[in-house]
């Protein structure tokens, strides 16, 4: 038997999300200014938003891989989800606020 799939109330389940920008991941060490915000954002399937702090998923973050791993009480939900990062940029050329595409992905139940 093996373990598949995202199930409620896992701790440790790693998301990892890319940013684009211009059709390629973006390098946040060639930004020019400051990287203030780095988030994840888990839509639930009641419609509420966790917002998480999210890491690079390598030391530098050159890949454009944003990290979250998950704790007690995030997935506490089962059925359809979806994940996006969101970041900022301060200073330099490239400043602003970007979000990526939605992604859906599903938590599924457990025997209770």
């Amino acid at each position: 038997m093996s373990a598949e799939g995202i199930h409620k109330d896992d701790v440790g389940t790693r998301f990892v999300v890319t940013v684009m920008k211009g059709g390629v991941a973006f390098d946040f060490t060639a930004t020019g200014g400051t990287v203030s915000t780095k988030q994840i954002l888990l839509k639930q399937p009641d419609g509420d938003v966790l917002t998480k702090t999210a890491l690079y998923d390598n030391d530098t973050g050159s890949d454009g891989k944003l990290l979250y791993v998950t704790i007690a009480d995030d997935l506490s939900q089962a059925g359809r989800w979806e994940i996006q990062a969101y970041i900022v940029v301060t200073g330099g050329d490239n400043a602003g606020m970007w979000h990526t595409d939605k992604v859906e992905f599903s938590v599924l139940d457990n025997v209770e």
